[in-house]
């Protein structure tokens, strides 16, 4: 279910720069998402509107395109990854001959209208030639192994100069060839980049857009594209409301993250056949603490199990030290310039390497309670529950210890069940021992379960803190409640 964004600093991590050998994200991480840039397969300085991409394809032309350095590039990452998904995006302007002329601003971080052609028509045709490239090198309907993509989705956050009409033409011109292409089950699934459904009036206004589309979900995505797509996806980051603070604890009524809700609703209401994805989620250590940002992440993870997320992906693996400000420190690992070269794992990676290790493969079966008191929910596999996960939904930010409990009752929803917990516990606080390959040793300690876990008259006490608490839980046969 967890999954990693990745961009072209990956490459530092399969060359001779990676003092690690290999990749250590694969240890938590089943899944990657590529933020595939557009004018890397395009001759330098052309667009969809005046060119097609530079590709060479087995039967075409000979040698090798622009477009077959990001074949390459899943090509290594498949071997580490069961699956690869590509988010479609633009944010360098570049010269014919190669030079940069300068990033693409926010929110026009894809191919303008006019970039894509001068009518409806020719916008369609033009994304409708370029997909049918991308699906015959990547996803060649010949090979009849594992795809080396997954999933395609039709832009990241489509939100600026491309415009409602532009972004629904592209996204025609890819179904098109999709559907020409494949005609009949397609190894590769297709989705579209995040959008909202809390606020029609939405709309991301900068100085060089013509077309603004804005973000909102409804008139982005009519009857068609919805026919055609497997999947919707949300960027729930946990802002506060009505600005970029990326400060609140994602259970706060000042998040965000609140509003993934109405995402949900819109799905079951309009398409319940789709799937939907998390694919950028993530706080920074510098707003928030190193500790709050670990601990963050593993709640905000049981939450959005527990909503019917089927994918999470994590905004990001390493820090960007060339950056300053938003998202520059949202990585599990810290990073060396000039190349941005992975550095020093954080307390976010060992957390999320400790709730891997102890919670797997598991799913959120059962949400207990989710209020302003307390955080509870059962995991477990198939009909079988096997853990119990509680917490605090405190602010925790810049706390270095922020393990202090309070008491809290429940109603023993564990005897109907006829559960118990064992006699150890374990806190997802991020404090194990990594061997020298980064990947999991042991923990520092495990607690005893009665001195936090207590059950009188029908009730359970929970001596509960902002750091997750996991129980295992073994089923209670006959004799064992006699022993009880």
């Amino acid at each position: 279910m967890l999954g990693i964004n990745a961009g072209k600093e990956w490459d530092q991590l399969y060359n001779k720069n990676n003092p690690y050998g290999y990749n250590p994200l694969k240890n938590i991480f089943s899944h990657v998402r590529s933020f595939h840039l557009m004018e890397d397969d395009y001759p330098f300085g052309k667009t969809p509107s005046n060119a097609t991409p530079d590709v060479a394809l087995p039967g075409g032309k000979k040698g090798w395109g622009r477009m077959n350095n990001y074949n390459l590039r899943y090509t290594t990452w498949q071997k580490d990854f069961s699956s690869i998904r590509t988010s479609l995006a633009s944010i360098v302007k570049q010269a014919e001959d190669g030079k940069v002329l300068g990033m693409r601003s926010f929110p026009n971080n894809w191919y303008a209208q006019e970039e894509w052609g001068s009518s409806p028509e020719t916008i369609k045709e033009n994304a409708r030639k370029y997909a049918l490239d991308f699906f015959q090198l990547h996803v060649p309907k010949e090979k009849d192994s594992n795809p080396l993509i997954h999933t395609l989705e039709i832009g990241n956050e489509p939100w600026g100069d491309i415009g409602v009409m532009g972004f629904q033409q592209v996204a025609k011109g890819i179904i098109a060839a999709y559907k020409s292409y494949y005609n009949q089950s397609p190894p590769i699934a297709l989705s579209v980049g995040a959008f909202q459904a809390h606020n029609p009036k939405s709309v991301w206004k900068c100085k060089e857009c013509k077309y603004p589309s804005g973000d909102y979900v409804v008139p982005m995505l009519d009857d068609e594209i919805l026919e055609n797509i497997s999947e919707i996806t949300v960027h729930p980051y946990s802002f506060t409301i009505g600005t970029v603070n990326l400060v609140e604890p994602p259970e706060a009524s000042t998040s965000d993250f609140r509003h993934v809700q109405s995402m949900l609703d819109y799905k079951n209401k309009v398409a319940p056949q789709l799937k939907i994805a998390a694919t950028e989620f993530g706080w920074d250590s510098e707003s928030v603490g190193e500790v709050a940002q670990a601990l963050y992440l593993v709640r905000n993870i049981v939450q959005m199990m527990s909503m019917g997320f089927h994918h999470l992906y994590l905004y990001e693996g390493m820090d960007n030290p060339g950056m300053k400000g938003l998202y520059a420190t949202s990585g599990l690992f810290t990073a060396t310039l000039p190349n941005r070269v992975i550095d020093q794992p954080k307390i976010a990676y060992k957390i999320l390497l400790q709730m891997m290790h102890f919670l797997g493969d598991t799913a959120v079966k059962e949400m207990i309670v989710a209020n302003k008191n307390i955080y509870a929910y059962l995991l477990g596999k198939d009909n079988v529950a096997t853990h119990f996960i509680f917490w605090l939904p405190k602010n925790i930010n810049h706390l270095k210890n922020p393990d202090k409990n309070e008491w809290v009752e429940l109603p023993d929803f564990l005897a109907t069940k006829k559960l118990a917990p064992r006699r150890r516990f374990h806190k997802l606080d991020g404090n194990i021992t990594l061997n020298n390959d980064l990947t999991f040793a042991q923990v520092a300690a495990d607690y005893p379960t009665d001195q936090y876990f207590q059950r009188k008259k029908n009730m359970i006490s929970l001596w509960a803190s902002p750091v997750p608490y996991v129980l295992e839980l073994i089923p209670l046969t006959n004799e064992l409640e006699k022993r009880k």
